[in-house]
């Protein structure tokens, strides 16, 4: 009789560079945090300085990362599925990634506006402080625009970076409050992106910023 060899037992899967990330996205954010908040949560006793250079020992990532948990109220942790697969890539977007995304956002809202400008000065003033790519882009999608004329051309590039922050602020608070608080932790602190944002923000920012994340 011919003996049969057992069945090889599968070893269970590896989990993948997404999952991984997650979980170190929800674990550990003394990684990504911004050194200034981070800096707030030892009551300012450390410097911007220090902090930026503690975010990178990982002997202390846990520690840190529970100090920062505890000092700021973070919701637990959650799964992967609890985010559609767009926004999971956005929330796990480097700190430097989210300053694209908010000039991006900041530049569709005011698309129609930038639209608007025909004189050859307005239009000179918006490519020196937004850059011709940009404006082009925020164009290609001003379906999505909130607002329909700017107050002054002057200044475009400084009202951009702040309404983007409002609409990453409307995004943040679409998401489950364990994934939408760590993502504004990548963020310096401004009242823009830390405070619940009002209409038209609040109804048009989250579809915005994923559209400035494409």
């Amino acid at each position: 009789m011919t003996a049969v060899a057992p069945e090889a037992v599968a070893a269970p899967p590896a989990p993948s560079t997404h999952a991984a990330d997650w979980q170190a996205f929800m674990s550990w954010p003394s990684s990504y945090i911004d050194a200034g908040r981070l800096d707030h949560c030892f009551e300012g006793r450390l410097g911007r300085e220090l902090c930026d250079r503690l975010r990178a020992v990982r002997r202390l990532r846990e520690r840190v990362s529970r100090i920062i948990a505890e000092h700021l109220g973070l919701a637990p942790p959650v799964p992967l599925a609890s985010c559609e697969e767009g926004d999971r890539v956005i929330a796990l977007a480097a700190p430097e990634r989210f300053g694209q995304i908010v000039r991006r956002s900041g530049a569709i809202y005011w698309a129609r506006a930038i639209a608007g400008a025909v004189r050859s000065a307005d239009v000179a003033v918006l490519h020196r402080e937004l850059d011709e790519a940009l404006c082009s882009f925020a164009l290609a999608h001003r379906d999505l625009a909130g607002a329909q004329a700017l107050p002054a051309v002057e200044g475009i590039g400084a009202r951009c970076a702040e309404d983007g922050l409002r609409c990453v602020a409307a995004w943040t608070r679409a998401l489950p409050d364990a994934v939408g608080q760590r993502v504004r932790l990548k963020l310096a602190a401004h009242s823009a992106i830390d405070t619940a944002p009002q209409p038209p923000f609040s109804q048009v920012g989250a579809a915005i910023v994923r559209r400035a994340a494409t």
